[in-house]
Formats: structure tokens, sequence, C-alpha cells
């Protein structure tokens, strides 16, 4: 798994946030989905049969999500 966050230093609302893993990670989309409607994200999900990809697009709702997008995907069993 990666996460990559990339910070605009002039539109805070072109932020996002990239996580990608393996397939496996399809199994967790209703946790993911669930995680993603409680924060209010603005969140896309890119799959395929090799991979999985989120992006989170955000600004203030990005930033302080952050800690527990951490918590959440320490508390995940992916091997990293």
């Amino acid at each position: 798994m990666r996460a990559v966050l990339t910070q605009d230093l002039f539109n805070e609302r072109a932020d996002k946030l990239v996580i990608t893993t393996c397939a496996d990670g399809l199994f967790c989309i209703p946790k993911i989905t669930e995680f993603i409607h409680t924060h209010g994200l603005r969140a896309t999900l890119n799959s395929d049969f090799r991979g999985m990809k989120i992006i989170i697009k955000g600004g203030e709702e990005l930033t302080d999500a952050l800690p527990e997008i951490r918590r959440f995907i320490s508390n995940q069993h992916y091997k990293r």
C-alpha cells in the first residue's frame, strides 16, 4: 500500500491524497465507503484485477481527516 499526499501552496482545494494498493483492497470496499461518507470526503475509486486506487480531493475536509485516514489505514492489516 502506498499513500501520497500532494498539496498545492496556492489552492488548497487542489490538494489530493492518492492511495494505491493491490486488488485485495477491494474486499474492504464497504469499510472504505463508510469511512468516506462518515467524513464527508470527495473521493473516487478506480480498480482493475491488479490494483486499486482511491483519490481523495480536499482542502480543509482532507486536512482535518488526515489523522483519521492514517489510523484507518494502519488498522487494515495490509502488508506495507
